[in-house]
C-alpha cells in the first residue's frame, strides 16, 4: 500500500507465515520506526517467533486482554519537540506528516496565556502539544487514556496540564475551571446534547473543535451556530486516497 508506512508493508511476507487459524485480527501499529503487532487470538501459545525478526513489539490480545510476548512494552511517536507514548489499545493519529500541520494549526489558533479545556483528549496528544505558556485541563472517560496522558505528561516534562477521568458530558457541570478556549475532538459520533450543552453554558471565547466526520459536524454545528459564529474550517487529507476527511472548524463567541 503505498499511503501505509513501509514498516507495515514489509510486515506482510511475516505475518503470512503465521498459522492464522485462532487469529481473528491482526493491528500493525508503527512509532518512531518501531513496529508494534497485536494479535487478536484465542491461543495463548500461539508461535510469534517469525515475527520478531520485525516488530519491536509483540502482544496478544485474548478476551480483550493484552498479553505482552516480545519485546518494549511501549514504542513512542515524536511530533515536532513533542514525544508520544503508543501502548497497544491507546489511539494515536498514524497520518504524522498531516497530523503535525493539524496541530500547528490548533496552536497557532490558541496562542499562549491562555486556559484551555481539552474535551474527549484521549491520551494528551493535543492538550500537551499546546500547553507550553497555557494552563489546560484535559477530560477522557477512558481510564487506560489517562494513564498514558499522564505519562505523555512526565514524559515531556510539563507542568502546565492535568488530566481528569470521566465523561466529556457529564464532568463539565461540576468542573472547578473557566476555559478561554475549549478544544472538542470526539468520536465519529460527534456529540451529545449534553455536552454541547454544557459547553455553550462555560461561554469560552473560542470552540476548536477536530472532527473526522463532516456530518456529524455539520450536525454539530447547526447547534452551536446560535451562540457561536463560523469563522474558518480547514480540512486535513489524512487518509489520502479514501473519503476520509479531518475537519479543523473555529468557532468565536457572538
Amino acid at each position: 500500500c503505498l499511503i501505509v508506512n513501509d514498516l507495515i508493508n514489509n510486515s506482510i511476507n511475516y505475518l503470512k507465515k503465521l498459522n492464522l487459524k485462532n487469529i481473528n485480527k491482526i493491528i500493525c501499529r508503527t512509532g518512531c520506526n518501531k513496529l508494534m503487532i497485536v494479535l487478536e487470538t484465542t491461543n495463548k501459545n500461539l508461535n510469534t517467533r517469525i515475527l520478531q525478526n520485525i516488530a519491536s513489539s509483540i502482544y496478544l490480545k485474548i478476551n480483550n486482554e493484552y498479553i505482552h510476548v516480545f519485546g518494549d512494552k511501549e514504542i513512542y511517536e515524536k511530533i515536532n519537540d513533542y514525544k508520544y507514548l503508543i501502548s497497544p489499545d491507546s489511539f494515536f493519529q498514524i497520518n504524522i506528516g498531516v497530523c503535525t500541520k493539524l496541530y500547528e494549526k490548533i496552536k497557532e489558533y490558541i496562542g499562549t496565556q491562555k486556559s484551555v479545556l481539552d474535551l474527549y483528549c484521549g491520551t494528551g496528544s493535543i492538550g500537551i502539544y499546546v500547553s507550553k505558556n497555557n494552563n489546560v485541563v484535559g477530560i477522557e472517560k477512558n481510564k487506560y487514556a489517562v494513564e498514558n496522558a499522564n505519562e505523555n505528561k512526565v514524559l515531556n516534562k510539563l507542568s502546565s496540564i492535568r488530566f481528569i477521568c470521566g465523561d466529556s458530558g457529564k464532568m463539565l457541570k461540576g468542573l472547578d475551571f473557566k476555559p478561554d478556549i475549549i478544544i472538542l475532538d470526539p468520536p465519529r459520533s460527534g456529540l451529545n446534547k449534553e455536552t454541547i450543552n454544557n459547553v455553550i453554558n462555560f461561554k469560552p471565547q473560542k470552540i476548536v473543535y477536530v472532527s473526522c466526520d463532516p456530518m456529524t459536524l455539520v450536525r454539530d454545528l447547526n447547534i452551536l451556530k446560535n451562540n457561536y459564529s463560523i469563522k474558518e474550517i480547514t480540512p486535513f487529507d489524512m487518509f489520502p486516497n479514501t473519503y476520509h476527511t479531518e475537519c479543523l472548524c473555529i468557532l468565536e463567541n457572538k
